[in-house]
């Protein structure tokens, strides 16, 4: 794990702007670690996830918005099995754009009411050049956070075929992988989580306000 995460970090130091999509924590990013992304002022994101991790199954039902250029914030509401339910805010500053040779550098807050978990994270973000059409808009994604993200996160995503998106991602605690499909501002999702040994499925929109 250490030697991949090297890799990890030295890919960054080594490129085209990326677009955001939600994950299924709120924020834009993979599955559940954030990335450097954030999507664009004006822009609005909906989605729901069910999730089956440890503590049981659950779904989260999330609203993003871009609120100026590089901010993001929204609100996620967690329901539990069993029936109870949590209401999360979040917010993430874009403080460096992602330019040729320098990678796209943000900072947030997940539930700073600490209705679940307070997480404070910082997060850099980076396209990937590579030769031949057998991965597309390859990026590295590597940060640091408490709360959830327990400590250092990673993760790669890459386009297989077109609007066809693989992520594989560390959250601090353990592997998940997945897919996202791109259905022009439509986005479904599905993988695995908590070691790749449960589902999760969900489905977001993208849009603009008009």
């Amino acid at each position: 794990m250490v030697k991949w995460l090297a890799v990890l970090i030295g890919a960054l130091l080594c490129a085209v702007p990326a677009y955001a999509e939600p994950s299924a924590s709120g924020y834009s990013g993979l599955i559940l670690t954030p990335t450097a992304d954030v999507i664009e002022r004006g822009q609005y994101a909906a989605g729901a996830f069910v999730l089956n991790q440890r503590p049981g199954r659950h779904t989260t039902y999330l609203g993003q918005f871009g609120a100026s250029r590089g901010l993001e914030v929204g609100m996620t509401s967690i329901r539990f099995r069993g029936g109870d339910r949590e209401t999360v805010l979040n917010a993430k500053y874009q403080f460096q754009r992602e330019r040729r040779g320098r990678a796209a550098v943000a900072c947030g807050i997940y539930d700073p009411t600490d209705e679940v978990d307070s997480t404070a994270y910082f997060v850099a973000s980076k396209t990937i050049r590579t030769r031949g059409e057998a991965l597309r808009n390859l990026r590295v994604h590597v940060g640091a956070g408490g709360g959830l993200l327990d400590g250092v996160f990673a993760g790669v995503s890459a386009e297989l075929v077109r609007n066809l998106t693989a992520m594989i991602e560390f959250d601090g605690d353990r592997i998940n992988g997945g897919a996202r499909l791109n259905l022009g501002g439509l986005n479904c999702y599905a993988g695995w989580i908590d070691g790749l040994r449960r589902a999760v499925f969900g489905v977001a929109y993208v849009s603009r306000m008009r």
